[in-house]
């Protein structure tokens, strides 16, 4: 087993070449493993969850058939020492188990039914997104308008204001696109993003006519150019597939770098946008149901990834819709006044913010009944 992780960058495509070193038997399963997920989860990641049972195969230097528990366990000691992210080491670990109870029917007995697998219940991405990292509206009216292309402002404008991934943006089609109404545009996203791999539709949020007219102007772009291409962004050599993420994450950087003095990931756009709902949710402006159905998540996704609002913002935001309800007592409001004040010396947690006010308006709509 080798001691260190094997590190793929998806930028310069270095599976292919630990895969070529495999044996054409093992290659052969690599293969038929691969199709197998593909029955449950899309393209992307079925080749993800492959090029994770690649690494693992290529780092136990044994044949497949010989591979035991230690190995498991070996690799399950470099990958917990390993630099990754705790939310990417997840991934790993359900991809190698995916793969292992694939190939072996006696998995239960010769993996010890997974019980070293651990999975941790909080783990974050590599950088955990801070208040002061969502960009502003103002930030990305400035991307807009420095981007010289058309092709990338739509990208901008797409990601931001459709909320979408980086995948779901990379792979829009020209027919997701509903433009019935020339006012507003809307697409129907298609995503298997759920824990059961399956297909589910949302309608994004709408994109209006400022927006709207950068999308007209790449449509004729493309048509005087004579690009022929389902998708709204096609990789720049070849019309048929879609553009790649190392091309869209150069680009964003360099973008970003220039514009904002410091070099920002594109999937800041779909946080940004999602932080933006949130603070509709919050002002009452917009129902947290439309919000989480555009955002195609859960409401506990949706609270805990995409909610990055700044404490003294949060409070004051309570200060503004508790103590301005207009039927609380003078008393009742004093004592607020005093909760509030003990949770600014205090600082804690949105979670307890929210219980004490909550059960404050409890007490307030039971003395009203009364």
């Amino acid at each position: 087993m080798d001691e260190k992780m094997i590190e793929f960058d998806p930028n310069k495509n270095p599976t292919q070449n630990a895969y070529k070193k495999l044996s054409k038997k093992d290659r052969g399963i690599m293969d038929e493993f691969e199709k197998y997920c593909l029955i449950s989860a899309n393209t992307s990641r079925s080749k993800k969850i492959k090029s994770n049972a690649i690494r693992f195969l290529s780092m136990t230097k044994k044949d497949i058939s010989k591979i035991n528990l230690e190995d498991l366990r070996n690799f399950l000691r470099i990958l917990k020492q390993s630099d990754f992210s705790d939310y990417y080491k997840n991934d790993v670990k359900g991809f190698i188990q995916r793969f292992l109870k694939w190939k072996f029917e006696d998995w239960s007995k010769r993996f010890n039914a997974f019980d070293d697998i651990k999975y941790n219940s909080d783990a974050q991405r590599q950088k955990k997104i801070k208040p002061e990292d969502i960009l502003t509206i103002e930030d990305v009216s400035k991307l807009i308008k420095q981007e010289p292309s058309i092709f990338w402002k739509c990208f901008i404008v797409c990601q931001y204001q459709c909320s979408l991934r980086t995948l779901e943006v990379r792979s829009l089609r020209w027919d997701m696109l509903d433009t019935e109404d020339p006012e507003v545009y809307f697409l129907t996203i298609k995503s298997k993003k759920n824990k059961n791999g399956a297909e589910k539709e949302r309608i994004s949020p709408p994109l209006s006519s400022e927006y709207i007219y950068f999308l007209n102007e790449l449509k004729k772009e493309q048509e005087e150019n004579k690009i022929k291409s389902p998708f709204i962004f096609p990789s720049k050599t070849s019309p048929n597939i879609y553009i790649s993420s190392g091309t869209v994450s150069k680009w964003f950087n360099r973008l970003t770098k220039r514009v904002l003095g410091k070099p920002v990931k594109n999937y800041l756009l779909r946080h940004s946008f999602g932080e933006h709902l949130h603070q509709l949710v919050r002002k009452k402006q917009l129902s947290k149901e439309n919000a989480i159905l555009m955002m195609g998540h859960s409401e506990k996704m949706f609270d805990k990834t995409y909610s990055h609002t700044d404490k003294a913002e949060f409070k004051k935001l309570l200060k503004k819709q508790v103590l301005s309800v207009d039927y609380i007592a003078p008393e009742k409001k004093h004592k607020l006044e005093l909760e509030i004040e003990e949770l600014k010396k205090n600082s804690i947690s949105k979670e307890d913010v929210l219980k004490i006010v909550q059960q404050a308006l409890k007490r307030t709509a039971k003395g009203i009944k009364n």
